[in-house]
């Protein structure tokens, strides 16, 4: 008789084990997704940084680089037109 009672026990410590394993599988499932989550994160994060590093190229590297293009057409303009009247000026040899 006492064996049929511990074989009757059996089971039920297996789903006593089984309980306390589904808990700990849950928290793994959920670290898990946890970890997917970071990637996915870190992707839109960089997304933004890299949108930043676009602004700030556009205007610390592009502004001034169109300013001295300007100020270099204004310089020759400025040049050929002093050119000119200097030639105007002087007599003919």
């Amino acid at each position: 008789m006492a064996d049929r009672y511990r074989h009757a026990a059996a089971p039920r410590r297996q789903r006593r084990a089984d309980h306390h394993a589904k808990p700990q599988q849950a928290a793994r499932y959920r670290s898990q997704s946890r970890r997917e989550r970071l990637p996915d994160q870190c992707r839109a994060k960089l997304r933004l940084l890299h949108e930043k590093i676009e602004q700030l190229r556009e205007s610390e590297v592009l502004k001034p680089t169109e300013a001295i293009r300007m100020l270099t057409e204004l310089l020759e303009q400025s040049t050929s037109d002093a050119r000119e009247s200097d030639a105007e000026s002087e007599p003919p040899s």
